[in-house]
């Protein structure tokens, strides 16, 4: 039987390691409102790295990259903003990284954080 497993949900989900089924309480939680057809912008703190992003009102799109953007077009550049539907875990790709949110009406996305 191999040993535990130690690391930040981030290390261990980057390095292909298994990562506990299980709900752990999130260590931080934060709640960004979006006016409708407006982004907003939210800093992941230091130390977080995993989220779970709920939103009021679906759709919501998101972007580490640029500005989100609620697509009116294809985009078929590798920019298009990302969905986010209920309850959606990721792995953010940095400390202090800026995610970006934007929804076609007015949201409010409940945002959860674990190290």
């Amino acid at each position: 039987m191999a040993g535990p497993v130690k690391g930040t949900l981030r290390q261990l989900m980057r390095s292909n390691q298994p990562v506990p089924s299980w709900v752990v309480a999130s260590t931080w939680v934060d709640v960004v409102a979006i006016t409708a057809g407006t982004a907003s912008n939210y800093t992941v703190p230091t130390g977080i790295s995993c989220l779970r992003l709920t939103p009021t009102v679906s759709p919501v799109y998101g972007s580490f990259v640029e500005t989100a953007v609620v697509p009116t077009v294809g985009v078929t550049t590798g920019t298009a903003s990302f969905p986010v539907p209920q309850g959606l875990e990721i792995v953010a790709p940095n400390d202090g990284d800026t995610l970006s949110l934007i929804c076609a009406s007015a949201s409010v996305v409940t945002i959860e954080g674990w190290a």
